[in-house]
């Protein structure tokens, strides 16, 4: 009879040793963590499982990553589309708390095998790179902590191995059936059943792992049912020559959901260079709104310097990537005279004739950015109306009659011009809070357009138009804002994560540093006990990153003793400081990974004396090579891809503009357009899935972001490019909705 497990299994890592398993020790196959399959395969070594409740997990919903010089010009554009390829699957998962009960939605198996890459003895690069991540994401080998060594000690007077003995435990957790979400331990991974052996070096031996005098070693029950999730392709060698995966299986995001589900409260410190945005109010003052239609004009007929100029107090820069351009307008000229047409009466009043005449002009037109701007009321058309006036006899009235001033005013809209009015927000504030509105008023703008019409009998005609806007005056005090750091807190899980690429243009490899910093900011969920009851209070959080929280490298990892990791990985950065007492956790990982891949190519091993074969390249034996495939019958991408260097230089100079969006307001329609420099036509831009906008808002597929907005607040969210090449690109906007 069989039992059939919920099979949602993981392990929750943190720092190997401390505290309460101080039983991790490097005896016991931990620190560095003994690779179990015996290929050398690098993992973080300063990394164990940790008990339930225990474990370390990310605040921060929104990472960076990039490639330094050495991986673009070993791996090339191949390279990075593979390990995009590895985030965008990692971008693809929304709030974890979405999906169902038992994750139906995911696969227990998402591996595969590519025959021709396993002749080849490849490694795929963009599942390797998924594998690596798990652990900088709080999830480790699933099934090497299936069962794994606790403790060892020896009884009697006879050497070992006789007399040993071992306390095996199980770090593995599963969500029981039962109504309440409990965890329990199990020897199931995806639904496949682990049992276990003891690897013992007694009497020593320090081949194959150095220093380590026993290991637990779990294998499958029943080895045609074996399928391991994401999490275990690195530490139990799951991921080996020609196998790939596809996307995260059941368990792996189990483990994420239990780590970043709201429900999960743990007492945390906010990230490495996180502040905490602070707010005070200033003394009540005034303030009064000005014509937008104004200053939007201005904006385009003169350069950034000088509008700074013509309009104190506002901050405008030219557009980094078109600051200026050329195009012709056509302009309407308006001609009126008064004649007299032959065969007129004498006596008979002069008539008035009226001339359009169109003229092409080339003008540069300025394309800014205006920073501290925040528009009041905004409009697509405006108000007008066209004033006439005229100094003519009555009509009918006899040849010489006195001349009588009329003066009409007839109603006009004029479209396609933008309108409405806005107010400046100070430099080094965060705006205005509105009291009250204490007065409205109707501004009217005039522009006599045409000529003057005259002659010698005092006659005249002439039309202005009259443009109308409306000004505000509001009570207000001004918010002074600024950043402290944080103190630890009670916070929920942040249900998701999201990855976001730099170009590489923008990281200086020799340095680790970005040229230009970004700016990220963002929201945690904090539980604060009041009035005898639990509310959540939305935090506000800006991180300054000067460096990529992931950098990918090529270097050299044959090691002197001919073991070749395929891949090195940096240590998670832990966060202890808020570990309970006598237990060792809950902690976090603050951001930061750096992942090196081996560039020293195709290399076969070879031992003397060579009892089974000649001691040359036949008789060598090679170890692994780096590759990209698929379940498709295209051939596998071989590194270094020596093709991909026209293709390197497409693909890092790729750009998604602007680099922050404009404000928007309120049941105001808003429109933004985000292009790119760099890639290949046609692009094609999306939301990855997850990605929510502001409600009402919406993306196009040609990256017009439009609509009018129904909520307030500080919105993130991600946008996606593809292009024709296959490339993807995304970036992580941040939306202000006043």
């Amino acid at each position: 009879m069989s039992v059939l497990q919920s099979a949602l299994a993981f392990v929750p890592i943190g720092p190997v040793g401390n505290g309460s398993d101080s039983w991790q020790v490097t005896g016991f196959g931990y620190n560095p963590l003994a690779p179990l399959n015996f290929t050398g395969i690098g993992n973080p070594s300063d990394t164990g499982p940790k008990n339930i409740g225990q474990g370390f997990r990310p605040n921060v919903p929104v990472f960076y990553y990039t490639f330094d010089t050495t991986f673009l010009g070993y791996f090339g554009s191949s390279g990075t589309n593979a390990v995009n390829g590895a985030f965008s699957i990692l971008n693809g998962l929304t709030n974890v708390d979405n999906y169902s009960a038992g994750l139906t939605e995911f696969p227990f198996d998402s591996s595969s095998i590519n025959g021709q890459a396993y002749g080849l003895d490849l490694i795929d690069l963009k599942s390797l790179t998924l594998t690596s991540l798990m652990g900088y994401l709080g999830l480790e080998d699933a099934v090497r902590y299936t069962w794994t060594l606790h403790s060892r000690w020896h009884i009697g007077s006879v050497a070992c191995p006789v007399g040993e003995n071992y306390a095996v435990v199980q770090r593995n957790l599963d969500i029981t059936t039962s109504s309440v979400n409990q965890f329990q331990y199990t020897p199931y991974v995806n639904g496949a059943l682990y049992t276990y052996l003891i690897w013992e070096s007694c009497p020593y031996n320090p081949n194959p792992f150095p220093s380590i005098e026993a290991q637990v070693v779990p294998f499958a029950a029943d080895n045609l049912n074996d399928a391991p999730p994401v999490s275990s392709g690195l530490g139990f060698g799951d991921l080996n020559v020609g196998r790939y995966y596809t996307g995260l299986t059941r368990d792996d995001v189990a483990g994420l959901r239990y780590m970043l589900t709201a429900a999960n409260v743990n007492v945390e410190s906010p990230a490495t260079n996180s502040l905490l945005q602070t707010s005070t109010l200033g003394p009540v003052t005034t303030i009064q709104t000005a014509n937008l239609a104004t200053l939007l004009a201005a904006a385009q007929e003169v350069p950034a310097a000088t509008l700074e100029t013509l309009f104190p107090g506002v901050e405008a820069v030219p557009n980094p990537s078109v600051p200026w351009y050329y195009t012709n307008l056509v302009t309407y000229s308006t001609i009126s005279y008064f004649t007299n047409f032959v065969g007129a009466a004498n006596g008979a009043p002069p008539t008035l004739v009226t001339t359009v005449v169109p003229t092409t002009n080339f003008y540069q037109v300025f394309n800014t950015t205006l920073l501290n701007i925040v528009t009041n009321t905004y409009y697509t058309t405006a108000k007008a109306s066209i004033m006439t006036v005229s100094n003519l006899p009555s009509i009918g009235s006899a040849a010489g009659s006195p001349l009588i001033l009329h003066t009409n005013f007839t109603a006009y809209t004029i479209t396609n011009y933008p309108s409405g009015d806005y107010y400046i927000i100070p430099s080094n504030t965060c705006g205005w809070s509105i009291i009250a509105p204490l007065a409205t008023s109707v501004v009217a703008t005039t522009n006599t357009f045409g000529d003057v019409a005259t002659n010698a009998y005092g006659y005249v005609y002439y039309q202005t138009l009259v443009i109308y806007s409306t000004n505000h005056v509001y009570e207000v005090q001004q918010i002074n804002c600024g950043g402290i750091t944080p103190p630890a807190a009670q916070y929920e899980g942040i249900e998701r994560m999201q990855f976001v690429y730099v170009d590489p243009r923008n990281f200086d490899t020799a340095s680790g540093q970005f040229v230009t910093p970004i700016t990220n900011n963002y929201t945690m969920s904090e539980v604060v006990f009041t009035n005898n009851q639990n509310v959540v209070v939305i935090q506000n959080f800006q991180r300054v990153l000067t460096s990529p929280d992931f950098q990918f490298s090529a270097t050299d990892l044959l090691g002197t003793g001919g073991a070749e990791n395929i891949v090195a990985l940096e240590d998670p950065q832990w966060n202890v400081a808020n570990v309970l007492p006598g237990a060792a956790g809950p902690g976090t990982i603050n951001p930061g990974g750096h992942l090196s891949f081996n560039n020293s190519g195709v290399i076969a091993g070879n031992v003397w004396p060579f009892t089974t074969g000649p001691n040359d390249e036949l008789g060598g034996s090679v170890y692994f090579n780096y590759g990209s495939f698929d379940g498709t019958t295209n051939a596998p991408v071989v590194y270094p891809n020596g093709t991909s260097i026209g293709a390197i230089q497409n693909q890092v100079f790729i750009q998604i503009l602007p680099a922050a969006l404009p404000d928007a307001t309120n049941k105001i329609p808003y429109s933004a357009t985000i292009s790119v420099i760099g890639g290949q036509a046609p692009y094609t831009w999306s939301l990855p899935s997850g990605s929510v906008l502001p409600s009402g808002l919406t993306l196009s597929s040609g990256g017009q972001l439009s609509g009018i907005s129904t909520q307030i607040g500080v919105f993130d969210f991600v946008v996606q490019m593809n292009d024709s090449a296959g490339h993807i690109v995304q970036k992580n906007y941040t939306l202000t909705v006043h």
